[in-house]
């Protein structure tokens, strides 16, 4: 009887936490079509709800100029609690360290940066890997000894 109550318990809690949504949001510099960076950061984001349906919720604010407004639009989306927010833009960088600090039950992600602390980190694609092979190609073509 005491094992079956407590598996009800746990079976119950999981169904819990799962009923809620993880909610994501995403800070662009540009349109969400803008044909590059915020368009493929929008990409990801579609994606996201592609594979986990409605395990996840996302949001978008696009054309966030730095400074005042995305201060603005980072302490909105924490505000409304969502759980992670991902900062796409390096001049966003000194906002997003003074939004995480007044949210810390919020993750804050930002593109191309380097300052982190206990709930920011930071994601960027590796790109030394094309820079060593730019490398390659230019010492190549310049047809002398250096």
């Amino acid at each position: 009887m005491k094992v079956r109550l407590v598996s009800l318990l746990i079976l119950l809690f999981a169904a819990s936490i799962q009923a809620a949504p993880l909610r994501v949001g995403f800070v662009y510099v540009g349109s969400a079509n803008d044909g590059g960076w915020s368009q493929k950061h929008d990409e990801g984001r579609l994606y996201l709800e592609k594979v986990f349906g409605r395990e996840i919720e996302t949001g978008y604010a696009e054309n966030v100029v730095e400074g005042e407004q995305d201060l603005e639009i980072m302490r909105s989306f924490a505000g409304h609690g969502f759980d992670i927010v991902f900062s796409t833009s390096f001049g966003f960088m000194d906002d997003v360290v003074e939004i995480a600090a007044h949210y810390p039950e919020t993750v804050f992600m930002h593109c191309s940066g380097y300052k982190t602390s206990e709930n920011l980190g930071t994601y960027f694609g590796r790109i030394y890997e094309p820079g060593y092979l730019t490398g390659l190609i230019a010492g190549g073509r310049s047809g002398g000894r250096r």
